[in-house]
This record gives structure tokens, C-alpha cells and sequence, in this order.
């Protein structure tokens, strides 16, 4: 091989190894508020029920995004793009 196949190649390969690790896509619906974590440990759940299981837990002073308010309960996004359930009174 010359030294320019061998330069194509591996700018091609560079490029396949780039787009191969993207992140997946975010939840980014804008936010109506922040709030911070109240108590020392918050669960983060799938949805309003108490009993669906638990996507992240939080520590004190987390910061959240609100994206939702039904009730007393808060639809947040985490800094790390995560999104679920908690009650109102924990933030």
C-alpha cells in the first residue's frame, strides 16, 4: 500500500469510531422552573405511581429542571438528562 491509501484509510477510520460513540439524544422539553433536592436522598421515578421503579437518585442540592406539574407531583430533569417523577414537597 502507498502512504497515501494508508492516510485515507485511517482519516476514514477516524471518522467511522466518531460517529460511532455519539450520545443518544437528550429529553429536551424546556422547562418551566428549578428546584433543588431538599432532602439528603431523592428518588427519581418512571412515572407518578409510588410503586413504578426508580430511574435516578439524587443527594441534597441537586439541581433539576421542572418540565411538569400535576398535583403535588413534579415531572424533573436531571443534569444528566434523566427524566421522571418525584412529589413537590422533596424539592
Amino acid at each position: 500500500m502507498t502512504l497515501g491509501r494508508i492516510l485515507i484509510c485511517g482519516l476514514l477510520l477516524g471518522l467511522l469510531v466518531s460517529c460511532a460513540n455519539r450520545e443518544p439524544k437528550k429529553d429536551r422539553t424546556p422547562s418551566i422552573g428549578q428546584a433543588f433536592v431538599g432532602p439528603t436522598v431523592l428518588a427519581i421515578r418512571e412515572d407518578v405511581n409510588p410503586k413504578t421503579p426508580t430511574v435516578a437518585t439524587l443527594k441534597h442540592g441537586d439541581r433539576l429542571d421542572i418540565i411538569e406539574s400535576r398535583r403535588r407531583f413534579v415531572k424533573v430533569r436531571t443534569q444528566q438528562g434523566v427524566v421522571g417523577w418525584t412529589d413537590n414537597t422533596n424539592c
